[in-house]
């Protein structure tokens, strides 16, 4: 699949391989395919209305600028979100605002969470960019358990609150976190009925530590060889 083409659906496409070549291009670009990020950025300059980006290429395209680009490209997309009106594209861009490569916007990001620029039952979504966000994990965690009152209110103490236990399990993968993680849900237990969501995050990342420990070796040899 050439990287041009970023999963446009060519003649004779069936759904199923459209979806599949979206798949592909979308997995190339979080493993840093520099065609990928190149073409992305080029599609990514030409507006927000070219036929060129696609409502299938829309959440990869802004993933890859956010990730690979700066301050420019953040604030480019945050503005989008709060000129469109558009429901299904303030959602997207809110799933992949937190995945943004500068560090300081990633913190305005997790303030945005307990702003009214941010529904509560959206709130969750943001979260977890950041979560996901190799460089901004920790510091998700911190703002997560320094607010963690204000968010479950914020969300309404329902069924989107309980997936904020869930969120440390993007982002850690030792049995030293995991002891740091179920030390503050212990704290949290009792007003915040989600004990089985806490349960299974802990779990996540307990067996992250685990494959870790069993296969990282051999994977860094491997790599090592085939390089």
């Amino acid at each position: 699949i050439n990287a041009e083409y970023m999963g446009d659906k060519q003649d004779g496409d069936s759904d199923d391989l459209h979806k599949l070549r979206n798949l592909i291009i979308s997995s190339r670009a979080k493993y840093n395919d520099p065609d990928v990020i190149k073409e992305a950025q080029r599609r990514f300059g030409l507006g927000f209305d070219a036929k060129e980006l696609t409502k299938d290429l829309v959440v990869p395209v802004y993933a890859t600028v956010l990730k690979n680009g700066g301050r420019a490209e953040y604030e480019k997309i945050w503005k989008r979100y709060k000129d469109v009106d558009d429901k299904e594209e303030k959602d997207r861009i809110l799933r992949v605002i937190g995945l943004t490569g500068d560090p300081d916007c990633i913190a305005e990001t997790l303030k945005k969470c307990l702003s009214d620029d941010v529904r509560g039952q959206d709130k969750v979504f943001v979260l977890r960019g950041c979560f996901a966000n190799k460089r901004g994990g920790q510091m998700s965690w911190e703002y997560l358990v320094e607010n963690w009152d204000a968010l479950w209110e914020a969300m309404g103490s329902g069924m989107l609150a309980t997936y904020m236990p869930g969120l440390p399990k993007l982002a850690f993968t030792t049995d030293e976190k995991a002891k740091e993680v179920s030390d503050f849900f212990d704290t949290k237990k009792e007003k915040c009925p989600c004990e089985m969501k806490m349960n299974q995050s802990l779990e996540g990342i307990r067996c992250n530590a685990s494959w870790l420990k069993r296969d990282l070796a051999d994977i860094e040899a491997w790599l090592k060889g085939a390089g």
